[in-house]
């Protein structure tokens, strides 16, 4: 619950499409918790939902890509981290199916995701 707050607290924009952001924002963290509980179905889910209420979060974008690394789609995922990096500015992820990746810079964590995906790395 405090984690969903901090994240809804950090994001301060409407979503394109008239929801809220702490709407998108607690989607995204539902989403986490499921690709850490091995959801990867619902993770997916949670995320298309995500970005197609908010495609210019790069949150959403980032996660867009993850989902794509893990449908096996390398040129997608390529293109959505890249994006997530060019939107991301001074934001920080509060919650993250990493552990090291809390309070670093989304795009930090983009710009590495997209290193390994063009190293055809696996996601860890």
């Amino acid at each position: 619950m405090l984690r969903t707050l901090l994240i809804i607290l950090l994001l301060s924009a409407i979503c394109g499409t008239g929801c809220t952001v702490g709407e998108v924002a607690r989607i995204e963290s539902d989403a986490i918790d499921y690709y850490v509980a091995g959801d990867i179905e619902s993770y997916k889910k949670d995320i298309r939902d995500a970005y197609e209420r908010d495609p210019d979060d790069p949150y959403a974008m980032n996660n867009m890509g993850v989902l794509y690394e893990l449908e096996g789609d390398i040129q997608q995922a390529k293109e959505m981290y890249s994006k997530a990096a060019d939107h991301a500015g001074e934001r920080t992820v509060r919650k993250s199916s990493r552990e090291g990746d809390k309070d670093k810079y989304l795009k930090d964590i983009a710009e590495e995701n997209l290193e390994r995906v063009e190293r055809f790395k696996a996601i860890p």
